[in-house]
């Protein structure tokens, strides 16, 4: 489902920065605080997403007391969801449903952890 997230940093940021939640839908605001906590947005020109949609990347780097990002990622509706994942759900609800009351670390099960594989994002 479609969320909004908020990252802030303090300092600064790079040319590229990573958006740990994805699928990036896009990029609502780049914001730099003073340390007064006065705000000024960047224009929507000097930042964009990367091909595949996980970095910001900004023509130079950004120096400010604080900066936050504010983006939208997600599917959009349930039905946007890819089938995969909504699968790997059932599985993992079924699973907790039939070892409810153990305390035990079941973890995740095989089977939903290989229809989620390939949604997950593998950072070095």
């Amino acid at each position: 489902m479609a969320q909004t997230w908020r990252l802030a940093y303090d300092y600064g940021i790079g040319e590229a920065t990573w958006l740990p939640m994805g699928p990036v839908v896009s990029v609502e605001s780049v914001q730099l605080f003073d340390a007064e906590d006065n705000g000024t947005a960047l224009s929507t020109n000097q930042f964009y997403l990367n091909a595949a949609r996980d970095m910001l990347l900004m023509h130079t780097e950004v120096q400010a007391q604080r900066v936050e990002i504010v983006y939208e990622a997600g599917y959009g509706t349930a039905d946007d969801v890819p089938m995969p994942i909504k699968l790997g759900l059932l599985a993992h609800v079924a699973q907790l449903y039939d070892n409810r009351g153990e305390m035990g670390e079941a973890g995740l099960p095989v089977q939903a952890s290989s229809l989620y594989l390939p949604f997950r994002e593998m950072r070095l």
